[in-house]
């Protein structure tokens, strides 16, 4: 290493001990999951602000329906790992502990979430706004401010159990640390099924050396070429590929069935030619100019750190790729983001879309749609096996984007299913 490069890892190994012993001096300790988003320090840092503001500072809902909303979503994906935290808070609080029975225990009320975290969680572009009237109409009726904060527990809890089955985070009390990893060892959770490698090592160093170079040439994103909306369209829909055939195999016997029970839905594909819904276009409701003034409406503490997190992993980068240096990523990096928002129906008519199939190979697709879509099947080949030599602190990075991706295509469909529910009540009132 050169001294400039010594001295950037020094201070990257500065960010990350103060980042972890403020997260340990505020809660007492650190878990693995913490541990391997150290490696993007000042990724960590705001991570842990917004959750710590969503699910324990002031807000819509009372502390108690927060951890119950927050055990729905891990009950999405059978994450037991983050699951047995939020539990924690009921064995410390007499008076809930009985909620811990499952979501019968809950109030009536709080159970009329489970149909929209279910939706959020496999399929989206279903949610309507009439589930959000069933919420906001009649007998124990929410008010905004309430199912807008759910619907930012809901998304950010399934975006953080992306991270644990991408990341292979082990349980808490049945590991240990091993190189302050808390992961991706042999005995990771989902070691065992995994498979063996499908991409030759020397294909996979051939093609991490071309996009590296490729990388390097292009000096960063290109504009993308005019195109009409037909155009546009054929795009987006050939992003897929026609080799991505990932399927999303739904497992059966989930742990924390209880706390969703029939409110748990089969995972689909999105179908760009579905007569039940159509391919939702950003430039008609975004994060950016109608989510975040929502969200700011109705919980304005929180509104500016999901915005700020979305910002910084979106254009964190340290140009680097590989074992190669002074690489402008963001074609890379772009292609993870457009791709999860293609896997979940989202259209953005600014990015081209061509440069998904250039930048993303079908293994490292596969990874990323099993992270978006269903983590819970993530195995460690799929981790190994993505097609480019990277770092785990790159495929770490990788991850990072594909799972915030994942959660802004969350709050874009359900916080426009409640702008929709709002209009039409305005208008009919």
């Amino acid at each position: 290493l050169s001294v400039e490069e010594e001295a950037e890892e020094e201070e990257m190994r500065e960010q990350r001990g103060a980042v972890l012993r403020a997260i340990y001096r505020q809660r007492g300790r650190l878990s693995h999951l913490e541990h391997i988003l150290a490696w993007h320090p000042s990724y960590l840092s705001r991570y842990a602000a917004a959750l710590d503001l969503v699910m324990s500072h002031r807000g819509p809902l009372m502390r108690e329906w927060r951890y119950a909303v927050a055990l729905m979503a891990c009950g999405s994906h059978d994450c037991t790992y983050l699951a047995k935290f939020f539990e924690q808070f009921f064995h410390e609080q007499p008076a809930f502990t009985h909620w811990l029975q499952g979501h019968g225990s809950f109030p009536v009320k709080l159970q009329k979430i489970l149909p929209i975290n279910a939706l959020l969680a496999h399929t989206p572009w279903l949610l309507r706004k009439e589930h959000i009237e069933t919420l906001m109409h009649g007998e124990d009726a929410w008010t905004m401010g309430q199912v807008v904060h759910a619907i930012v527990i809901i998304a950010t809890i399934h975006s953080s159990c992306s991270a644990v089955y991408g990341m292979g985070v082990r349980d808490e009390l049945e590991s240990t640390l091993k190189d302050g990893s808390g992961g991706l060892e042999d005995e990771s959770e989902h070691a065992a099924d995994s498979e063996p490698c499908a991409v030759g090592d020397s294909d996979e160093d051939t093609l991490t050396r071309q996009l590296a170079e490729e990388l390097i040439r292009r000096k960063g994103e290109q504009a993308p070429e005019a195109a009409d909306r037909d155009e546009i369209t054929r795009r987006f829909e050939n992003a897929a590929g026609e080799d991505d055939d990932t399927e999303l195999v739904d497992s059966t016997g989930y742990e924390l069935s209880k706390y969703v029970g029939m409110h748990r839905f089969a995972p689909e594909d999105f179908q760009l030619h579905s007569s039940a819904y159509s391919v939702f276009r950003v430039q008609d409701y975004c994060w950016r100019e109608h989510g975040y003034a929502l969200v700011s409406q109705a919980y304005p503490e929180v509104a500016s750190l999901i915005d700020d997190l979305f910002d910084h992993i979106y254009y964190l980068t340290y140009h680097t790729f590989s074992t190669n240096t002074g690489v402008n990523t963001e074609p890379f990096r772009r292609a993870i983001w457009h791709y999860v928002h293609r896997v979940k129906g989202l259209l953005h008519d600014d990015y081209d879309y061509r440069q998904v199939n250039i930048w993303l190979g079908q293994p490292l697709k596969a990874f990323v749609k099993k992270l978006a879509c269903l983590p819970e099947s993530i195995t460690k080949a799929d981790y190994d096996n993505i097609g480019v030599r990277l770092s785990d602190s790159e495929k770490c990075h990788a991850a990072l984007l594909a799972l915030q991706a994942r959660k802004q295509a969350e709050l874009i469909y359900g916080l426009h299913a409640v702008m929709s529910y709002l209009v039409s009540r305005s208008s009919s009132g």
